[in-house]
């Protein structure tokens, strides 16, 4: 082991150039390999922040009989809770929306109905205080108590060690800190920010139905525990099942049919984290793709290098060494090189951990918590050996197979062409043009997303958002609020027209779909027409610009009669409507019934490229949901501040009501375009790294052979071979390899495309790519060409 480490030394010692190629190039790759690993261990492995072991809990998914899943009502957790053994304990918590803080100075914050051993079951102990105890939840004497994040006790109380005891208002209460919770705990739902938790029996006071806690059929809780010792995800499975038949039987109206999953933290059906999860999974696959072009790419480096080696390694032969022992040689310096390369990338990934972490907020307290611990460092380590003996293996291998006579000899005079290299550069071009040919996909959807017309105009377009969803409301008082909040906004002199809607276009969760039904029409096959709906007030479309080519506007009637008014697009009409007047059409949506007031231009509503779609818009005033979606359209010169005038303007109708998510529409597109910006990026930089490394490999492989090639090429310039001819020659025999593996490419990034769904051929981006490819290809095979030739030719011919 002494003697190879020496040895594998002094040969590094020998080619810096190439080692120091070697050791970059693994350090880029591993590293950021890590960084990715590293995010998805927080997922996978540690997906509970704070909370050890936190992979070993369970969800416990109510699932109706047409698939959705629906939450957990509190009679349920309880009737659980009371029957499952599988597990040490379960608990509830519930997601709500919180305005913490007095008159004028709210914030919105997403906080946590907890059951009383929501804490005790995940082992945590608190910063500073208590934590909910079963005292807290009494049904007749519920404790109006929270428990706070890091963030806020720092934020709202600064960090004072005094905070427990103290008073936080919430949802217009006054509720009394009882505890802090530890910096790293964020909540229970992977990849959100959690900042309060108060016990679920205080839920009729910060906004829940008072009949929350005794009503089967009112949900949203989610249920998880952690599995007894010895137990299985099987055996809690088939517990689970039973306990809720049992609770079907003993509540039919609301359990009927409804059973449930017991599924793991990752595979969690509702939040944003199994986007995030798949997300990270497609991302490691493309990090391995790099780590397998780089390997490509030294391996290449590897045998080019090995030719000059031969007569070394022959030498070694005749002296005694068995084949075995070169090859373990050339194994072990490259496996060096690898390690050291895995060294600098544990450093690349400890810098890019965060540094490269790209998310959007989504309207969401994203927080993703992540950093490079023993398990990562075992990993970029494994990865980088293996990395070691992927691309040592082939040098290995020829030099072991080295003769002794064709060792001997310094030079050859006819050209080296070991199929294995030139298999090597054609699979390293070939990956280099599908990296290519993706990127450039996502760069032209990007560019072709934001240039293309959306049927509304996004410049000048302001948009805020505000939730009463916290607060118990009726549909008058929201309506009312709505109609001040109107006034005070298009009042200020700077905005030219505004609007509140439900749902904003573009939006990444998208709007939701209703069956409709058509006065006149039939189904077609038995099932109703289905259709967008947007619940939006009059002068929605004045703001969006969106034209109205028949009818008119809501008419923003004080009363909500039926028919409640609706306008349509244009979609809508050619789809269920077709030749017959729609305007004073009757039409239902979820059982209420409107009458067809206008017909709009079609826009887009969820996604770039989709199809015309049907829409319903139906009056904001008429049935307020409890969030609304501000839209104000600035007039030109609009001030800097606008977005703190609007919400000035917006608390002096309603002190306590926050206003949140200020964008303008660009931004907001911007944010739908996030799985296009974020792949786009990532290949932004694969890209040319694997076309830079294509670009090496062709150039080493190319300078090696000519080397080698020296004496045959002074021959045949003796007998009066041209530089042209000879280069042409050597330029034909490898751009010949890289046009194989381009082919090969291309043939692969084609059908990948065809085979992808809304993804189409671009005959622009399927023709430059190849072109731009095979260009850094001959100039990479060029210049080594172009100096390899220019030889003296006396000294060449008297070499022997």
């Amino acid at each position: 082991m002494v003697s190879d480490l020496r040895d594998a030394f002094r040969s590094i010692c020998r080619w810096p150039f190439a080692s120091a190629t070697v050791v970059l190039s693994i350090a880029a790759a591993v590293g950021i390999n890590t960084v990715v690993f590293s995010w998805l261990q927080a997922r996978f492995l540690e997906p509970v922040p704070g909370v050890s072991a936190g992979s070993q809990l369970r969800l416990i998914e109510p699932r109706s009989a047409r698939g959705l899943y629906v939450g957990s009502s509190w009679t349920e957790f309880l009737g659980l809770r009371e029957r499952l053994r599988t597990f040490e304990s379960v608990f509830a918590a519930r997601t709500a929306p919180f305005y913490v803080g007095e008159p004028g100075t709210v914030e919105r914050v997403f906080g946590v109905l907890v059951s009383d051993n929501y804490f005790s079951v995940l082992g945590l102990q608190p910063a500073l205080g208590r934590l909910v105890s079963a005292d807290d939840l009494r049904a007749d004497a519920p404790a109006e108590v929270a428990v706070i994040s890091d963030r806020i006790w720092r934020s709202r109380f600064h960090a004072s060690p005094d905070a427990p005891g103290r008073t936080l208002r919430i949802n217009g209460r006054e509720f009394v800190v009882i505890g802090v919770t530890p910096p790293r705990f964020q909540g229970t739902t992977p990849g959100l920010q959690y900042d309060v938790w108060v016990p679920a029996a205080a839920a009729p006071v910060v906004g829940g139905s008072p009949r929350e806690l005794r009503d089967p059929g009112i949900r949203g809780y989610s249920v998880m525990g952690r599995l007894a010792r010895g137990r299985s995800t099987a055996a809690a499975q088939a517990e689970v099942s039973a306990a809720m038949a049992q609770l079907a039987a003993r509540y039919p109206e609301t359990n009927s049919g409804v059973g449930a999953e017991v599924l793991p933290l990752h595979q969690a059906p509702r939040g944003p984290q199994r986007m995030i999860n798949a997300a990270l999974v497609v991302l490691q696959a493309v990090m391995f793709l790099l780590l397998l072009g780089v390997c490509g790419n030294l391996a290449t480096l590897a045998l080019a290098r090995g030719s000059g080696r031969r007569h070394e390694m022959g030498i070694r032969l005749a002296l005694g060494a068995p084949r075995w022992r070169i090859a373990s040689l050339v194994l072990f310096e490259h496996v060096l090189l690898a390690a050291a390369g895995s060294a600098v990338g544990i450093l690349v990934a400890v810098w890019g951990t965060q540094a490269l972490l790209i998310l959007p907020s989504l309207g969401m307290p994203l927080r993703f918590q992540t950093d490079i611990d023993a398990t990562a460092l075992g990993f970029a380590m494994t990865l980088g050996v293996l990395s070691g003996v992927v691309f040592g293996a082939a040098p290995a291998a020829h030099l072991a197979r080295t003769g002794l006579p064709a060792a001997a000899r310094s030079e050859s005079l006819r050209a080296a062409r070991p199929r294995l290299r030139n298999t090597l550069i054609a699979t390293q071009v070939a990956l280099a043009l599908v990296v290519l040919t993706i990127a450039a996909l996502f760069f032209r959807a990007v560019l072709e997303s934001r240039t293309a017309d959306t049927g509304f105009d996004r410049a000048n377009l302001l948009l805020a958002a505000y939730d009463l969803s916290g607060r118990p409301s009726d549909a008058r008082v929201r309506a009312d609020l709505a109609r001040r909040i109107l006034e005070r906004v298009r009042a200020l002199p700077f905005v030219e027209s505004a609007a509140i809607a439900a749902s904003v276009p573009l939006d990444i969760h998208g709007m939701p779909v209703r069956t409709v039904t058509i006065a006149g029409r039939d189904a077609a096959d038995g099932r109703d027409p289905e259709a967008l709906v947007n619940t939006v007030t009059a002068g929605y479309f004045d703001a969006m610009r969106i034209p109205i080519v028949r009818g008119h506007d809501f008419s923003e009637r004080p009363d909500a009669e039926p028919p409640l008014e609706a306008v349509v697009n244009e979609a809508f009409v050619r789809e269920y409507v077709g030749a017959a007047e729609p305007v004073g059409r009757p039409i239902g949506v979820r059982g209420s019934e409107f009458r067809i007031v206008g017909v709009v231009r079609d826009s887009l509503y969820n996604a770039f490229g989709e199809p015309a779609t049907p829409i319903v818009h139906t009056p904001f005033l008429g049935a307020p949901p409890g969030r609304g979606e501000i839209h104000a359209r600035l007039r030109p010169g609009a001030p800097a501040n606008a977005p703190a005038e609007l919400a000035r303007a917006v608390r002096a109708v309603d002190a306590d009501l926050p206003v949140f998510n200020f964008r303008t529409m660009d931004e907001h597109v911007e944010t739908n375009l996030v799985f296009r910006r974020i792949p786009a990026r990532m290949f932004a930089v694969l890209a040319p790294m694997l076309l830079a490394l294509s670009a090496v490999g062709l150039y080493a492989v190319v300078a090696h052979a000519v080397a080698l090639r020296r004496r045959e090429i002074g021959i045949r310039q003796a007998i009066g071979a041209t530089e042209g001819r000879v280069l042409r020659g050597i330029l034909r025999e490898h751009l010949a390899i890289a046009a194989a593996g381009a082919a090969i490419g291309w043939c692969l990034a084609a059908a990948g495309a065809a085979l992808a769904p809304q993804q189409r051929l671009d005959p622009i981006v399927f023709a430059a790519v190849p072109l731009v490819l095979l260009a850094v290809s001959a100039a990479a095979c060029w210049i080594p060409a172009r100096r390899g030739i220019r030889v003296d030719l006396s000294r060449v011919l008297s070499e022997g």
